[in-house]
C-alpha cells in the first residue's frame, strides 16, 4: 500500500503511538513509499511508519508486460476485526484522481478471513526482511 495523502499521515501517528490501545500493523509498497518520501514536501516525521517494526516494507517491481508478473495489487484495512476495506484504492492523493475501486465489508467472518491472509503475508515479507 501507498500512503502519501496528508490527512491520512497525519491521522496515523495518534493510532501508532505507543500509548494507543490499537493493535497495528501494515505492509507498505517500500520502493514507491522510499520515492515518495524523498520527493516529498511534507513534514518528515510523518512517514514514522516506515521506521517503525510493527510495519514492514515490501519490494516491488513496475509491471512488465514481457514478463512474469508476481506483485500482489491489493490494498486491505482491517479494522476493529469487524470492518474491512479493499481493492485497488491506495491512501495517496494519486488515487483521488484515478479509476479505483474499493470495497467495505462489515463482516466479523470476512475480517477474520483477511486478518488470516494479511498474517500470511505479514510473516511472509517480515522472514523475507530478516535475511
Amino acid at each position: 500500500m501507498l500512503i502519501s495523502d496528508e490527512a491520512i499521515l497525519q491521522a496515523l501517528p495518534e493510532l501508532g503511538s505507543g500509548d494507543s490501545s490499537f493493535d497495528i500493523r501494515g505492509i507498505y509498497d517500500f520502493d514507491h513509499m522510499k520515492e515518495i518520501q524523498k520527493e516529498s514536501n511534507k513534514d518528515p516525521s510523518l512517514f514514522w511508519f516506515m521506521d517503525d517494526d510493527r510495519f514492514i516494507g515490501a519490494p516491488s517491481r513496475p509491471f512488465n508486460p514481457n514478463k512474469e508478473n508476481d506483485c500482489i495489487h491489493n490494498k486491505m484495512l482491517i479494522i476493529n476485526d469487524h470492518t474491512v476495506i479493499t481493492g485497488s484504492y491506495n491512501l495517496s492523493e494519486n488515487a483521488e484522481s484515478n479509476y479505483e475501486n474499493v470495497l467495505v465489508t462489515r463482516s466479523t467472518d470476512v475480517a477474520a478471513a483477511y486478518t488470516k491472509y494479511f498474517d500470511i503475508l505479514y510473516s511472509a515479507y517480515n522472514k523475507k526482511n530478516e535475511r
